[in-house]
């Protein structure tokens, strides 16, 4: 998918360089320029140009008769006949991308080519190629398939070391909510044991100021537990009465039987 990308890239540039040239050429016709000085032009703007993230990624210039009219990184090629011009694998590369032009006017191309400005480096390469409709010449730029699986790592990379933090933020978030939740219902569930064991300390209120579920549930127990210890302040005090009035009541039949 993304080496895909880049050969749509590739085709875009060169169809946008393309209409470059062929714009600034007209222009300098109508200044009167002269053949000879618009191709000399022509070839300087195009040597010019360069993209990419290190800006070494260029055009090309070669024509129909398989004569290169304008390399930027290999000016020894620069007039000189192309025709047995072969890659390391024995591919005649301008023998097909002339191929390419005359047959449908633009297209791709894969051989092997030195890397950028490094002459002593040969890797894989895919070529955009358009004719250009002076001349006879023909417009070129490419893609090295190294970029593209370094642009890929790099990226593949990128999305490691943000999943990692991802994952690093959601055990966090899981361990913080985990340990907020926890806290108040280990508490419950101590009191909750001790009650069941019948003892446990029922002036204990249990605070909470979270507004979700568990907070709820711990005021409400607090709540319980106030509704719980008055009832037993209310059982005591009439454990206290019916004690008092059990001995009045004692007292009194004590003095009657004495009185009889």
């Amino acid at each position: 998918r993304f080496r895909e990308v880049k050969r749509q890239k590739v085709q875009q540039l060169v169809g946008m360089t393309a209409a470059l040239v062929e714009r600034e050429v007209e222009a300098w016709e109508r200044q009167g320029m002269k053949p000879e000085a618009l191709r000399e032009r022509t070839r300087e703007l195009v040597r010019a140009l360069r993209y990419g993230s290190d800006g070494k990624d260029y055009f090309w210039i070669h024509d129909r008769q398989l004569t290169m009219v304008m390399h930027p990184y290999v000016p020894t090629l620069d007039g000189k006949d192309l025709s047995g011009n072969r890659d390391p694998r024995g591919k005649y590369l301008f023998r097909e991308m002339v191929q390419v032009v005359e047959e449908r006017q633009e297209g791709f191309v894969e051989y092997l080519w030195q890397y950028k400005d490094r002459a002593d480096r040969i890797v894989p390469k895919i070529s955009y190629v358009k004719g250009l409709s002076r001349w006879g010449w023909i417009l070129g730029s490419g893609v090295y398939l190294e970029d593209v699986r370094s642009e890929v790592w790099i990226i593949s990379r990128h999305i490691l070391i943000l999943f990692v933090i991802l994952l690093l933020a959601s055990a966090l978030v899981t361990w913080l909510v985990t340990r907020r939740i926890m806290r108040p219902l280990g508490a419950l569930l101590g009191h909750t044991r001790e009650l069941a064991r019948g003892g446990g300390d029922l002036t204990v209120a249990i605070h909470s100021d979270s507004r979700d579920e568990v907070g709820e549930l711990s005021r409400n127990f607090s709540s319980f537990l106030a509704t719980l210890r008055d009832m037993v302040g209310l059982t005591r005090e009439h454990a206290e009465a019916n004690r008092a009035l059990a001995a009045r009541m004692g007292e009194k039949i004590g003095d009657n039987a004495a009185a009889s």
